[in-house]
């Protein structure tokens, strides 16, 4: 996902990244926008790594991490 390998995900980088799933690009930027927390424009390692546990381990509906893959509720 870090495809200019410096330590971090921009935008650009995560709509590439969806690309190669063949989701939308605008949704990309939807859902970067809410695992974005801290919104410097970028998603670190640490960030992503948070996002993942969340994703596959939060039973809160609304966990961040939950957008990793986009909107699920359609």
């Amino acid at each position: 996902m870090d495809f200019s390998r410096d330590d971090r995900v921009s935008l650009d980088e995560f709509k590439q990244f969806y690309q190669i799933y063949e989701i939308d690009p605008q949704e990309a930027a939807q859902a970067f926008v809410h695992l974005d927390l801290n919104q410097d424009g970028y998603l670190t390692k640490d960030e992503l790594t948070s996002l993942f546990q969340e994703f596959f381990y939060s039973e809160n509906p609304q966990s961040p991490g939950n957008w990793l893959w986009g909107n699920i509720d359609g």
